[in-house]
């Protein structure tokens, strides 16, 4: 999808220090953060950590989604020994030295000792505070000391779908530059973010009786239906702007001065 190149952009930019990514569901954050691992096996050798929320979740993310993608790669394929021992249950040893590790944001041990230059939270809105012996910290605290010993070399990211304001993922974003996609409008050209206010149904229609193609999506601007085939030109035009940066809703030229906080 054309919003997840600056996803990408941004994780695989050595001096970016944290991303934290909050969607909706289904947009395809966690393919973003595979082909972010995929990216650092063949271009920034190093150890990687990856946290879900159960071990179910990261064994069928690394197992079922992650090694496919390997496999089917000629460069990373060629550093997959396929010696039994360097593919454990919790961590994937390869050739040029990346080691892959996994944890669960329920559990505390799994995301203590080893150092680790990447670590990467999915679903982080589903990871349960730990417990009190622990000070009721949360799985993305014990991840970010992890990264320590690589310093300013170290990388953090985390992903969701958040549900209440308060929680960790959401307060990450918060202390960040906050950025959010822009679009413009395939007839007036006006630049918005795209809202769920926008969605426009029949008046009598319930939750029983509504069908997806009666719903449609209308411009802020000039109110107009947006048209199915024209939402993937419009997303190709769009870009990502900081909350603190202007943005010419006309023309879509926004301040030269961007943060550099993703």
């Amino acid at each position: 999808a054309p919003y997840t190149r600056e996803w990408l952009l941004a994780m695989s930019d050595r001096s970016v220090r944290q991303v934290t990514l909050i969607t909706s569901t289904q947009v395809g954050k966690s393919t973003a953060l595979m082909l972010r691992m995929c990216w650092g096996i063949g271009c920034d050798p190093s150890p990687m950590l990856w946290v879900g929320p159960r071990g179910t979740d990261v064994a069928y993310m690394i197992r079922r989604r992650l090694e496919p993608i390997m496999r089917g790669t000629p460069d990373l394929a060629r550093q997959m020994s396929g010696v039994r021992s360097d593919e454990r249950k919790d961590e994937i040893a390869l050739l040029n030295g990346s080691i892959i590790y996994t944890g669960t944001g329920r559990s505390a041990a799994s995301l203590r000792s080893k150092p680790i230059k990447v670590a990467i939270g999915d679903e982080v809105s589903d990871w349960p505070a730990l417990p009190k012996k622990h000070e009721g910290a949360h799985g993305v605290r014990l991840m970010r000391e992890r990264l320590r010993t690589w310093g300013s070399e170290a990388q953090l990211i985390i992903a969701t779908t958040p549900t209440i304001e308060h929680e960790v993922a959401w307060q990450e974003f918060l202390s960040s530059d906050r950025r959010r996609f822009w679009v413009p409008c395939p007839r007036c050209g006006a630049w918005q973010q795209l809202a769920e206010s926008q969605l426009r149904w029949p008046k009598d229609a319930t939750h029983e009786t509504l069908e997806l193609s009666t719903v449609l999506y209308v411009c802020a601007g000039c109110g107009d239906p947006i048209l199915d085939g024209e939402k993937l030109p419009m997303m190709q035009l769009g870009k990502w702007v900081p909350e603190a940066v202007h943005i010419d809703t006309a023309t879509g030229q926004v301040d030269d001065h961007t943060p550099g906080e993703h």
